[in-house]
């Protein structure tokens, strides 16, 4: 079937409820987050994602400081949990070090006003299925530690680049679906890496369809996505790239959002997010 044909299978769907923004790693930026904020702002951009990659090491005078800038500007926030989180290791001490993070992050988050905090779950040091339950097992535990603490930030484990990573799209699905109140991020650039697939607008379709039918409507209308141009092999992601300099069919997969009807926040997480940004946002809804 064309484009255009499946194109009218979705237009009962279309919406234009959906944020862009960009993801910045503080000590990588010349700018301080306030001013990161302000750009996002001034940009016409919507939302802004604090990769604290390599730590959380911000005072929570400074997270206040944050969320105000934030409010000032209109501007969202979601924060992506330090890389070395590794909820699947084999060593305890590590898992258990990965758990008390996200309880801080997630701290954290909640006094900085952040809506979602992105995280890594590991890497597949047993079989798949071995490795699906020792990571299932500690979010459920990460969950517990929110809903004690009554910070009510979402929890959203990330779909992966790397085949050696723990978080094909199944498996993050799956979570989701077994864990109530965690949702996915669903990284469609990490997935085209992965698998050397699902970059047309009729696989992007598929991958929608999947999200609703396992996870339902409300999900759709509540997405956290991240997108940008991606380098890949045999094992998957090597490192991400500007849209254009790309093969992701980013043209066919606005198109794909549009008629499904997808709300919530794109980050992009090209080596230059602004520009890459605003086109997504432009071509998004400028388009009928």
């Amino acid at each position: 079937m064309s484009i255009s044909g499946l194109r009218g299978m979705f237009t009962k769907k279309s919406s234009k409820n959906l944020k862009f923004g960009i993801s910045v790693i503080p000590e990588n930026s010349k700018l301080s987050i306030e001013k990161n904020i302000e750009l996002v702002r001034n940009s016409g951009l919507d939302h802004l994602e604090v990769a604290f990659v390599n730590g959380l090491y911000i005072s929570e005078k400074r997270a206040y400081e944050i969320n105000y800038a934030a409010a000032v500007n209109k501007v969202t926030l979601s924060i992506h949990a330090p890389y070395f989180i590794n909820l699947s290791s084999p060593k305890s001490e590590i898992v258990e070090k990965s758990k008390e993070l996200l309880l801080k992050v997630g701290r954290f988050a909640r006094t900085m006003g952040a809506e979602t905090i992105v995280f890594h779950s590991g890497f597949y040091y047993d079989t798949p299925k071995k490795t699906f339950e020792k990571v299932k097992r500690n979010i459920e535990e990460i969950k517990e530690a929110f809903e004690k603490e009554l910070i009510s930030v979402k929890l959203r484990p990330e779909t992966m680049g790397k085949r050696k990573e723990f978080g094909d799209l199944e498996e993050i699905i799956t979570i989701a679906q077994e864990i109530g109140g965690i949702m996915p991020c669903v990284d469609f650039a990490h997935i085209h890496a992965r698998t050397k697939r699902f970059n047309s607008y009729e696989e992007f379709n598929k991958i929608l369809r999947k999200l609703e039918k396992r996870l339902g409507m409300e999900y759709i209308k509540n997405m956290h996505i991240h997108v940008s141009g991606i380098e890949y092999n045999g094992e998957g992601e090597r490192y991400h790239l500007n849209l254009m300099d790309s093969d992701f069919k980013f043209d066919e997969w606005l198109e794909a959002l549009n008629d499904y009807g997808v709300e919530g926040v794109v980050v992009v997480e090209s080596p230059e997010p602004i520009p890459d940004a605003v086109r997504l946002r432009k071509i998004f809804y400028d388009k009928p």
